[in-house]
């Protein structure tokens, strides 16, 4: 069997940012990644709603255990602003 090495990802693109189960499963769990220091790339969010980065940065806040203040603090930890970006996934 032959063993390859690990490459660092470019991006993580997730579709449906802006749906149930990003809110209840995948933010909190890029968070726990994020504060594990296990990613390292840029997250890019697609989806048909047209939300802001700072809409995005609310529904990220609001869907984290704890202390939402310390959870999404962009720029500074946590997957917040430095990491994210939304992009219009809808098909018109």
């Amino acid at each position: 069997m032959n063993e390859t090495a690990a490459s660092p990802a470019d991006a993580l693109v997730i579709f449906g940012i802006t749906g149930d189960l990003a809110a209840k499963m995948t933010f909190p769990t890029l968070y726990r990644l994020e504060a594990a220091g296990r990613i390292d790339c840029p997250i890019i969010g697609a989806a048909r709603d047209d939300w802001s980065e700072d809409h995005l940065a609310v529904s990220m806040r609001q869907s984290l255990p704890g202390d939402p203040a310390r959870s999404v603090r962009p720029g500074r930890g946590g997957v917040g602003r430095r990491r994210s970006a939304t992009v219009d996934g809808g098909h018109r």
